[in-house]
């Protein structure tokens, strides 16, 4: 399993980032379906996007997707890595970058 993260800003459209990330991810030539008989059963899709965590630079995203071995996983990360910037860019979905807020008294 490899996983890819991907931060975007907290004012993104999740399901809309979500989407695009799984779209690039199935369509790509080394991205297998993995997917036990259970999450078959339960429809999980075939690239999880989960919802990892918040912090300065806004919402972080981490997709699972499977490869047939290692060095396939790596080049379907490499390539989604910038199919999914090039989509986000296109389809208006920001990348969460490191906001502060200054207060001068």
């Amino acid at each position: 399993c490899m996983f890819i993260e991907i931060p975007v800003s907290i004012t993104s459209n999740l399901n809309k980032a979500i989407s695009i990330i799984q779209e690039e991810a199935i369509q790509h030539p080394l991205c297998i379906d993995n997917r036990s008989t259970e999450e078959l059963t339960k429809g999980d899709h075939t690239v999880m996007v989960r919802v990892l965590s918040f912090g300065d630079f806004g919402v972080l995203l981490r997709a699972y997707a499977w490869a047939t071995s290692p060095n396939n996983g790596f080049d379907l990360k490499c390539d989604l890595n910038k199919s999914i910037k090039e989509r986000f860019e296109k389809e208006g979905v920001e990348f969460g970058y490191p906001v502060r807020i200054l207060i001068n008294k």
